[in-house]
């Protein structure tokens, strides 16, 4: 069963470039949205991060001066 022609790229060079360079200004405001996602959940990520920390501080029953103590006296001995 024939298929019919294929479309003719019709467009001048000029036109191609215009093309090409709107799909370039695209790509580059979709990869700032999601480079903007990236630092938004790496912030979460880390304040997770700290609260897990501190949740663990306050289970030991120790204060946050005990814990860097602690965390002091083990860099000087390394």
């Amino acid at each position: 069963m024939p298929r019919g022609r294929k479309k003719q790229n019709a467009l001048t060079l000029e036109e191609q470039l215009v093309t090409v360079n709107e799909r370039i200004q695209e790509v580059e405001n979709e990869l700032k949205q999601l480079r903007s996602q990236r630092k938004e959940i790496q912030e979460k990520i880390e304040e997770q991060e700290k609260e897990t920390l501190f949740r663990a501080v306050v289970a030991s029953g120790r204060t946050v001066e005990d814990v860097l103590e602690i965390l002091k006296a083990q860099d000087q001995k390394e």
